[in-house]
């Protein structure tokens, strides 16, 4: 019979852990199977390469344990706010990691409250902080002290909105900035709630509330009076189960709510995440093999160039430290930071500041923090799905694999790698170097089901920002 030649191509990858693709519809697939240190770029799609993690310069003497943080953009400083030996709540600041300034004694005997990432604010000219007995403090200078500016005690969570500072304790009352520069009570609920995230959204602030069962409500405050909230949604699943870290995050107009790890079959974890829209909630994405409920020391959800991130950290474990972003409805690795941390005292925290990830983690006596971002790119690889090219009955025969990149640098190498009907070898079948354009040809493999593996390996030493465009397979079967 008289061969037929056919073209598979993929130029978008926006779902992730498909095993086995579906038959290719007319502009192509758009899944893959594993996705390790890439990502879509939410603009072009282009599959881009994660960021590498970097250590900071050793914490200076008389700082440790950071809680919270904040980026002044005027100035371009990454500030960190933690304690030293006297228990006084102290600051840091950087503008290129590699030395600090401070420590900046912010409040004397007092260390940082509140949540974690919930707990400063820099806004208005201020800095706002929550100390360990529940109050606010604010001042002009984040290089002296604080004056105390709410004395109630109870205060978990702060947010901006407008031109106000709202703020809620733990029995959920709602704070308000108010014309007088005070913190008035904007709303007293009747019964005791317990807020654990507040965020401006839709002209609205948004109240979320782990209830007394383990549920999350979600509650609606209008600004334009101190009326009572109204019940937007109830997530009835247990919530995120206390880990230090702040499991919730607003993201593509939408906020997104972290479940507790609960039991899969097989003895596996696995981690729900929902969203809501402004009138519902759904479960868009999940997480699985996660560690156990007690494992984790922290984890939650952070946005950084506008990719939805699930940060995990535990400071018993260096293997334990991950860093994974959304693809689809699933959380792949994107920038892990194994060989950091080992046991220690400090909690692990995880920010997005400016165009920077940062991370905590133990080591160095007080601890160490590393940071982020794209001037410095670890090595990718992507899995597709295995392919039966909509002919599963039918032998194929592999002629050609191509994968289009967006640019082309000396020593920076993609490599082509193949395997067929469910082996567990992987062949090399090209190592393209310094070319956009990486082709493996004359292969002549026949095969039922194929799967292919490209790795973007950058030897440049000059961190190549170069993605992948497209990939493609020609093959043949019989008429």
């Amino acid at each position: 019979m008289k061969p037929t030649v056919k073209t598979w191509i993929q130029r978008r990858f926006e779902r992730a852990n498909i095993d086995l693709a579906p038959t290719p519809g007319a502009r192509g697939p758009n899944m893959v199977h594993t996705l390790s240190g890439l990502a879509p770029d939410p603009n072009s799609g282009v599959l881009r390469r994660g960021p590498a993690w970097t250590t900071a310069a050793s914490l200076p003497s008389g700082f440790k344990k950071p809680a919270g943080a904040f980026y002044d953009q005027a100035e371009s400083r990454f500030c960190f706010i933690g304690q030293n030996a006297l228990g006084d709540c102290v600051l840091i600041y950087t503008a290129s990691f590699t030395s600090w300034s401070g420590p900046y004694t912010l409040i004397s005997g007092k260390t940082p409250g509140g949540l974690t990432g919930r707990n400063v604010a820099y806004w208005g000219g201020y800095l706002w902080l929550i100390s360990n007995d529940g109050n606010i403090y604010r001042g002009p200078s984040y290089t002296s002290s604080l004056s105390l500016f709410y004395g109630g005690g109870g205060v978990q969570v702060l947010a901006p909105m407008n031109d106000r500072l709202f703020a809620a304790t733990d029995e959920g009352t709602i704070l308000r900035l108010t014309a007088t520069a005070s913190m008035g009570a904007y709303h007293e609920p009747v019964g005791s709630l317990n807020p654990v995230f507040l965020t401006a959204f839709r002209q609205y602030m948004t109240v979320v509330v782990r209830g007394d069962d383990d549920s999350l409500h979600i509650f609606r405050l209008p600004d334009y009076s101190a009326h009572g909230l109204h019940q937007l949604a109830t997530l009835p699943t247990p919530s995120y189960g206390g880990d230090e870290g702040c499991p919730f995050a607003l993201h593509q107009d939408r906020i997104w709510l972290l479940t507790a790890r609960q039991r899969r079959p097989g003895s596996r974890y696995g981690i729900d995440a929902y969203a809501f829209n402004g009138s519902q909630i759904e479960c868009l994405a999940y997480l699985d093999d996660q560690p156990a409920p007690t494992d984790p020391d922290a984890s939650g959800l952070l946005v950084w160039n506008n990719h939805l991130l699930y940060y995990n950290l535990d400071v018993s474990a260096q293997a334990g430290h991950s860093f994974k972003v959304l693809v689809g409805d699933t959380f792949v690795d994107y920038a892990p930071l194994d060989g950091y941390g080992g046991a220690g005292l400090i909690v692990p925290c995880a920010w997005a500041l400016g165009d920077f990830l940062v991370a905590t983690s133990a080591g160095g006596g007080d601890g160490l923090i590393h940071y982020a971002n794209r001037s410095k790119l670890q090595n990718g690889y992507l899995i597709t799905p295995r392919l039966d090219m909509g002919y599963p009955g039918r032998q194929k025969r592999l002629a050609a694999v191509t994968a289009v990149l967006d640019g082309a640098a000396s020593n920076f190498k993609a490599i082509i790698k193949y395997r067929t009907d469910d082996a567990t070898a992987w062949t090399t079948a090209a190592t393209a170097d310094g070319t956009r354009l990486a082709r493996a040809a004359g292969l002549a493999v026949p095969f039922y089901l194929l799967q292919l593996r490209l790795e973007l390996d950058d030897d440049t030493g000059n961190d190549e920002d170069i993605g992948l465009e497209c990939l493609a397979v020609t093959y043949s079967l019989a008429e």
